[in-house]
């Protein structure tokens, strides 16, 4: 016979655990601009004439701190003057199958108006 001090008990169990994974920084998200619209020669001219008047405004001596003037500059004489890309989420969402929808729609809002077909 086992004295109590010596008794133990077996346990036996699953364990079921799902692990998060780990995010991965893909690093910094970059602006796409309109590029296209460099294509005008009138947004071209604008574009130069807008970065020469920023440009004569800068006064500074340090080489990082130009930098940075520069860099701030050109992002927000782009954004003023092309602007940035917008994101199409659905490209095969065109103008055809906007009409569709449309049509779509009537026909179910002119099912649910007609009382004919209604069982009382």
């Amino acid at each position: 016979m086992l004295k109590q001090s010596e008794e133990h008990c077996q346990v036996k169990g699953k364990l079921n655990v799902k692990l998060k994974k780990m995010a991965v920084k893909k690093g910094a998200t970059v602006d796409r601009y309109e590029v296209n619209k460099f294509k005008d020669q009138t947004v071209c001219e604008f574009f130069k004439q807008r970065m020469d008047e920023t440009m004569s405004n800068l006064h500074i001596n340090q080489l990082d701190c130009k930098w940075k003037a520069i860099k701030e500059t050109l992002k927000v004489v782009t954004d003023t003057t092309i602007g940035k890309q917008k994101k199409v989420k659905k490209p095969w969402f065109n103008t055809s199958c906007e009409e569709a929808l449309n049509r779509r729609q009537e026909a179910i809002l002119q099912w649910i108006n007609d009382h004919s077909f209604r069982q009382n």
